[in-house]
């Protein structure tokens, strides 16, 4: 049998529609199957699917069935195969051969199974379809089809098609997960034309892979998402279109190449379909439900994972230790009190020994400064990758230049741990760099020394894991499954993670994935996940949102350096208000009382910097429940809600607003308005749903503070 799962392909679809217009809601729920058909009603949603496998949805919203589409069908169901025969789409079902079944999961809980069983006559190809659904999810459907071949010949299969939809709405806006390019948004308005593949794996293109397996879409009537909740990374694509007639079409299409011989069974991925109100919010909410339910989550960070950060990347690769002794002096006047020692203080990637121009006094001074730090009541981090190994030679792109040319000691000694592609070459990161092998369990045993070289040794209480994203499929060994590579990464991070909690419950890890989505496998193995290089504001407050919903109401979500955006060529970014109304936790790299002008802390900017770190603290958001009213698309102005001790923060967003403003989510009672960030009292008003006129540039941060 040939397996590939690495080989490109996609095929354009037609998708399945939802319901026609928007009907009254009947009550009750439960399973009907009516001739060949089956139909499923819950508090939440309605599925309909008919003999041919198509798959209506409808959402209950406000009393009434609320739908995408009109009356369009589709010619292909929500489950079907691309063969070198054709797409396999009609797979005729008996009413005997549909079943409902019991099930009581131990990951799940209780629900019901809804067996389809059909066959595909030309081929002789039997489908079997289990649409599962349970009482503690009911916004979601869990989907996997098991694909038998009965003839007596076998049948070639290019791709497996799952969760198959057409959305024909106006205004639609969209989440897409997948890592596609660095600082593009990833939460965005659909055009017409629109066309991303969003294949999960490594692109050997943009040399990124990884993120949140999943897309959603959504207007401003309901939502729809398809996600694949395997607990291993999935080898599987997402691609989105937009049709010339303005329709989104969204599957997951697993990439096989496969001959399905006589007798042989094929499993697609394991995916949910999720139906959701408002934004994209609640779609990833209930995908991370999902993934819990099966141990994939983050734990509950420590107290210390809720302080602001300063890192020395301010100076860039040109800091030296006088340049962090001599900024500390203002981090205790801002109450800043983590310090990341950035980017360059090594010499080669892989070894990871002090750069002798910046540490002439090698470890020891290292150990030297972390001491110091701490003996001022500072925490500290350090920044390395653990993905990337030096090749020999100088790197070709001097952008990032290693501070210290030729091989790493570790490639002389161990080139066996080092990705190997189809051609017998070393692929290189956009750094330029080797990728070490995590799946080698040598690679993990040196990622744990170095560890705890790092913590327990050196000192330090965290680390910042950043500059890379995934590693490429590996041809060393033909026998062995070339995935391993790429699937692996998640397991090198937790080397890390779960070592440095053993020797520092309170340590803080911390990846960015830069300016892409934070891979959903690697990050449950951290502390703290990152907004990672925003290019705008309106990212920053997109995925701190993002990240809330991820990882929970409380999550400690680092808003990265407030200078990393740059609004002209002589100004950065200052803009805390996107951090602190969000509840995230705000950073900065200032230098000071030298460096690079444009970075550098002028009196000016200290006030503003102690204005706003004073009220994050103040008010510490961070640690509230951020709680989703709003859609971040259709609502004006922008909107977000934090619930912290009988309070609730409202914080608006836009370039100037004079007009009413709605503060829904209040409890039955009167509250006093506050906009905290001046102390200005700006009224009283009653719950639940109240409005209030204000006029504002920018942002708007208000307390409601109950009247007892």
């Amino acid at each position: 049998m040939k397996h590939n799962l690495l080989l490109p392909i996609f095929t354009v679809f037609l998708l399945a529609g939802c319901g026609k217009g928007n009907q009254q809601v009947p009550g009750g729920s439960g399973i009907t199957i009516k001739d060949d058909s089956v139909v499923f009603v819950n508090e939440t949603m309605q599925l309909r699917l008919d003999a041919n496998g198509v798959c209506r949805i409808t959402l209950r919203k406000d009393g009434r069935w609320v739908s995408f589409t009109r009356a369009h069908e589709s010619t292909l169901p929500l489950f079907h195969l691309v063969t070198d025969e054709g797409i396999l789409s009609r797979f005729t079902t008996e009413p005997s051969a549909i079943r409902v079944i019991d099930l009581d999961s131990e990951e799940f809980g209780p629900g019901k199974r809804v067996e389809i069983t059909g066959k595909e006559r030309q081929t002789q190809i039997e489908r079997i379809l289990l649409l599962d659904l349970y009482e503690r999810h009911p916004s979601a459907v869990l989907c996997q089809a098991i694909y038998t071949n009965q003839s007596t010949r076998p049948v070639t299969i290019r791709a497996s098609v799952s969760d198959y939809f057409l959305i024909d709405a106006n205004d639609l806006w969209t989440f897409q997960g997948v890592a596609h390019e660095w600082g593009t948004d990833y939460i965005f308005p659909l055009d017409s034309g629109f066309f991303r593949k969003n294949y999960f794996g490594f692109q050997p293109e943009s040399r990124l892979g990884g993120g949140i397996p999943m897309v959603d879409i959504w207007s401003p009537s309901m939502g729809l998402a398809i996600a694949s909740i395997e607990t291993e990374p999935p080898l599987v694509s997402f691609p989105t279109k937009v049709t010339e007639a303005g329709k989104a079409e969204i599957s997951i299409v697993e990439q096989i190449n496969m001959d399905l011989d006589p007798g042989d069974s094929y499993k697609t991925t394991r995916s949910a379909i999720l139906v959701h109100d408002l934004d994209f919010f609640n779609a990833v909410e209930a995908f991370a439900a999902i993934m819990k339910d099966q141990g994939l989550y983050m734990k509950e960070p420590s107290p210390e994972t809720y302080e602001p950060f300063w890192c020395s990347w301010g100076y860039e690769s040109d800091f030296t230790p006088e340049d962090i002794y001599g900024v500390l002096p203002k981090l205790n006047e801002l109450n800043i009190k983590w310090v990341v020692v950035d980017d360059r203080w090594f010499d080669r990637y892989g070894d990871w020994n002090p750069r002798p121009e910046t540490f002439p006094g090698g470890e020891k001074q290292m150990r030297e400064l972390v001491d110091s730090l701490h003996s001022m009541g500072f925490l500290a981090k350090i920044w390395w990758v653990p993905t990337l190994i030096q090749p020999e030679g100088p790197p070709p792109n001097r952008r990032w230049p290693s501070t210290t040319p030729g091989s790493s000691k570790l490639f002389s000694t161990h080139p066996d741990w080092v990705v190997v592609n189809n051609e017998g070459e070393y692929p290189r990161c956009p750094r330029n760099m080797y990728f070490l092998d995590g799946s080698i369990a040598d690679v993990r045993a040196y990622i744990e020394d170095l560890t705890r070289k790092f913590i327990d040794d050196w000192g330090f209480d965290g680390h910042k894991l950043d500059a890379y994203w995934a590693v490429p499929a590996t041809h060393r060994d033909p026998a062995e499954d070339s995935a391993r590579s790429f699937q692996a990464v998640p397991d090198l991070i937790q080397t890390i993670y779960e070592t440095s909690k053993a020797l520092k419950p309170f340590s803080v890890t911390e990846i960015c994935n830069c300016g892409v989505p934070q891979d959903f496998y690697q990050s449950r193995f951290t502390d703290q996940p990152v907004v990672a290089d925003p290019t705008s504001f309106a990212q920053v407050r997109r995925r701190v949102k993002l990240n809330k919903a991820l990882w929970g109401a409380r999550c400690p979500v680092f808003a990265d350096h407030v200078e990393h955006i740059q609004i002209s060529d002589d100004e950065l970014g200052s803009d805390f208000a996107s951090a602190v109304g969000t509840g995230a936790v705000p950073g900065t790299k200032f230098t000071w009382p030298g460096g690079p002008q444009k970075v550098r802390l002028t009196p000016d900017k200290e006030l503003h910097w102690k204005k706003w770190l004073s009220l994050y603290r103040d008010n510490m958001l961070s640690q509230g429940d951020y709680t989703n009213l709003y859609d971040i698309a259709f609502d004006k102005p922008e909107t977000h809600v934090i619930r912290k001790d009988g309070k609730q923060y409202y914080a608006f967003y836009e370039d100037e607003w004079n007009g009413e403003i709605e503060l829904r989510g209040l409890d039955n009672g009167s509250y006093v308005v506050k906009d905290y960030v001046n102390n200005e009292e700006l009224g009283i008003v009653s719950g639940p749903n109240a409005r209030i006129r204000v006029s504002f540039r920018d942002h708007l941060l208000i307390e409601c503070s109950p009247i007892e």
